[in-house]
């Protein structure tokens, strides 16, 4: 097969493009496709494994016999587990929602300070809406442009915080089909202290979390890999669980429930067999019609009658 052929076939074989232009660059590169040949141009590659996997790929499409390589890519193998770099085990993320409180005083003196980057700013006010409650996902907060005043604005974003509020739309995100427009209030200290730290930094991008230049917008992928890097080293879903049952062992009514998952944008039913994982009075996520009833009765005991009928409704 000629290259276009050999590509479309790869295509054709649910590769994506990317993987079959590889792939085709593999196979064309090799200086000889004999056992040997092959051997010795991928003996110092890094990744010699996946390389010699593409041109197997590729001489089976092509229909050349590749068994003759069988031996080389199991030598491989071997010498990949062999030398394989143990990575280090996920430390257990066992902080609770006091941290977020404590990294905020934190933040909050580093941004008192004469000089700040912008990503202290940013983590400052990643901090300052957890610990008022605006726990919502990467999304949410990567896609939200800021506005003066959404009268006086022509072409609105899907999502935005009109400063001159503290109103905060959101339009665009995960569950919308099904909610509508969501409508927030950030207290109005907040988004004054916001604006402030913002200008001090030099951020002239329009998005409540700019990126590190502070000229541009962030991405959701961008901002969640910062979140993980970042002293809290956790994502919004971490971060969300401990949120939700931070507020769960404080004790809610079935109201606020409903009202706190409105906010975060998911069901009640959810919050409490997803969200509710890190509580330590209703941490119940799936068992024993016995170990549900040991949870609802201690539940019963700190949380209330009204909490209990909201969640079997939404359970059953």
């Amino acid at each position: 097969m000629d290259d276009s052929q050999l590509y479309t076939a790869l295509i054709q074989n649910a590769y994506k493009p990317a993987t079959a232009k590889k792939y085709l660059s593999w196979y064309r590169m090799a200086p000889s496709l004999d056992l040997e040949g092959i051997r010795n141009w991928l003996d110092h590659k890094k990744s010699n494994t996946s390389i010699l996997g593409g041109i197997r790929k590729c001489l089976q499409i092509d229909e050349i016999d590749n068994s003759y390589l069988q031996p080389l890519a199991a030598e491989y193998k071997r010498s990949k587990e062999l030398f394989a770099v143990q990575k280090p085990e996920t430390p257990d993320r066992d902080y609770t929602w006091d941290t977020i409180h404590k990294l905020l005083e934190s933040a909050t003196e580093k941004m008192n300070a004469s000089v700040f980057s912008i990503k202290d700013f940013k983590f400052w006010l990643i901090l300052s809406l957890l610990s008022r409650g605006f726990v919502l996902r990467t999304q949410d907060y990567a896609s939200t442009a800021l506005v003066e005043n959404d009268e006086e604005t022509t072409s609105l974003p899907d999502n935005y915080l009109e400063i001159s509020s503290g109103k905060w739309i959101i339009r665009d995100y995960k569950n919308d089909k099904y909610n509508g427009t969501r409508q927030l209030l950030l207290p109005k200290d907040l988004v004054n202290q916001m604006i402030q730290y913002r200008q001090k930094a030099g951020i002239t991008a329009p998005w409540l979390f700019p990126a590190d230049n502070g000229t541009t917008k962030t991405t959701a992928d961008a901002l969640s890999k910062w979140l993980r890097r970042s002293p809290l080293k956790a994502g919004t879903q971490m971060l969300r669980t401990l949120y939700v049952s931070n507020r769960v062992d404080e004790g809610m009514t079935g109201n606020q429930r409903v009202e706190m998952a409105d906010t975060m944008d998911h069901s009640v039913l959810t919050q409490h067999t997803v969200y509710s994982k890190k509580s330590k009075t209703m941490g119940y996520t799936g068992g024993s019609s016995d170990e549900l009833a040991s949870v609802l009765t201690r539940a019963l005991e700190i949380h209330g009658r009204d909490t209990i009928v909201a969640l079997l409704k939404a359970i059953l």
